[in-house]
């Protein structure tokens, strides 16, 4: 790597990771980073840096993670990791054929991912480009032809409007028919108290990047400091009201899971007071670059290969009474005594349980990567399994409710990301304390603040938080009571 980057963010040094086979609780799968990857649980909350608040219109905060910037006299440099020689030969075609996608240095800021957009082993190359306070920016996508001995740009079906470097879409996977859809937002200011966004996707299919569909937006005007003033409209323009702005975005999510891949920017600056380009760097540097670069994304999102994860979900059995023993790494929470014979086993699994629960919270609160899974039991005795993720910055999950017999099979699957876990603690009016673990994505919030605004109407579409472990502490109750919970 060139001296003169510095590099901030995801990881000091990087493992190459394989996807994991979901048999323990914990493994120490990479190192956290320098900055924004101290991870804290409990009451005083993690303090991982935000996604799933800005999921929609930011896959993660990746756009930081190795960016140049200016002042940094130290760069804080990414150990160079094997990527596979697969990997490293595909880069070295993109490498050798520079001219045709490196970026022209006159806009402010530009940015590059490599990312398989198919699913078939090869790597795209992306360019995207912002300048001015309109927030204007174009993409561009390139593959490896003839034998990767030359790069092609890849045709756009229509040019394509969404901020995919400033804001990286959201990956979200048609599972029954194995199609990807890339889900993102395009921006635009006319000055301070003017602006619209534009919410869409597109896709990679039959060469070209394809479907490039608006599915709805809104205009925001601020009449006063406190005072905006907000139009709703569908993908061809006309005036909607909330209600259908919401259906819109729901319409376009109801059979497809969030995944946990991501679009992985590093975005550079063009200013001369930088000192630097892409253009600057060696044809080694710039290997060195892209290896690094994507040996971070596979650090990243070693454990969330939704379709491994899908896999591995359905192993688990349909019957309750087998469940809490079936994986070293799963969780039976309240009804886990259901597939008891007495008191003293049922108290035996909620303790095991619990255990379990407190090695996942443990390794997040000290920023060590770690998986488990999670089973509730419906009033029926149906296990609704959530499997989390926890890679050093952010918790992804994909929830599976297929076994739920009233859940019906429109959507069994729903994938989610958060930048926090904390724990709360509510008593009731016999003494009897409920601590429940949520994942948020607020580190400083209050129960009382996400009771609040789970009560209201939110145009974003977002979650603020979801409940993922509960655990009660008894005052003065019988046994026989403790074990009907």
């Amino acid at each position: 790597m060139g001296k003169h980057l510095n590099k901030i963010g995801l990881a000091a040094a990087v493992i190459v990771l394989a996807v994991p086979h979901f048999i323990a609780c914990q493994s120490g799968q990479g190192q956290q980073g320098a900055e924004n990857t101290e991870a804290h649980t409990g009451t005083d909350a993690s303090s991982m840096p935000k996604t799933e608040a800005a999921q929609e219109e930011a896959q993660t905060d990746s756009t930081e993670s190795i960016s140049a910037e200016e002042g940094s006299a130290a760069a804080t440099e990414v150990a160079a990791s094997a990527v596979s020689p697969e990997i490293s030969e595909q880069i070295a075609a993109y490498v050798a054929n520079r001219g045709v996608w490196i970026q022209d240095d006159e806009y402010s800021e530009y940015y590059y991912a490599l990312h398989d957009l198919d699913r078939d082993g090869m790597l795209e190359l992306l360019t995207s480009v912002c300048q001015g306070t309109g927030f204007y920016s174009y993409s561009n996508f390139y593959r490896l032809e003839d034998g990767m001995a030359a790069v092609a740009e890849i045709p756009q079906e229509d040019w394509l409007e969404l901020d995919i470097g400033i804001s990286p879409p959201a990956i979200y996977r048609d599972y029954r028919n194995n199609v990807d859809y890339f889900y993102g937002s395009d921006s635009v200011r006319d000055g301070a108290a003017r602006g619209a966004v534009m919410n869409g996707y597109f896709r990679y299919d039959g060469g070209e990047i394809t479907d490039i569909t608006g599915i709805s937006g809104y205009e925001y005007v601020y009449e006063s400091e406190d005072v905006v003033t907000e139009t709703y409209f569908d993908g061809d323009g006309i005036t909607i009201d909330l209600e259908s702005w919401k259906e819109a975005t729901a319409e376009f999510k109801e059979d497809k899971l969030l995944t946990g891949d991501v679009f992985f920017w590093d975005r550079w600056y063009a200013g001369t007071d930088y000192g630097f380009r892409m253009s600057t760097l060696s044809n080694e540097e710039m290997q060195e670059y892209f290896e690094n670069l994507y040996a971070q994304y596979q650090a990243y999102v070693a454990g969330r290969d939704c379709d491994a994860i899908l896999e591995k979900l359905a192993e688990y059995p349909d019957s309750y009474e087998t469940l809490g023993e079936t994986d070293a790494c799963i969780v039976a929470r309240q009804g886990t005594e259901r597939g008891a014979s007495d008191a003293g086993e049922a108290s035996g699994v909620r303790e095991k349980s619990m255990e379990r629960w407190r090695q996942f919270a443990d390794a997040v609160e000290q920023g060590t990567p770690a998986q488990i899974v999670v089973a509730d039991f419906t009033v029926e005795g149906d296990p609704v399994l959530t499997y989390l993720d926890y890679n050093g910055h952010d918790i992804y999950g994909i929830t599976d409710s297929s076994r739920d017999g009233f859940a019906g099979d429109e959507r069994p699957y729903e994938g989610f990301f958060f930048s926090y876990l904390k724990a709360f603690e509510e008593t009731d009016e016999a003494g009897n304390t409920k601590q429940l673990w949520m994942l948020v994505n607020r580190e400083a919030v209050t129960m009382e603040e996400l009771k609040e605004g789970d009560a209201k109407e939110s145009i974003y579409d977002t979650q603020d938080y979801r409940s993922v472990f509960t655990v009660w502490k008894y005052s003065d109750m019988e046994e026989s009571a403790k074990n009907r919970l």
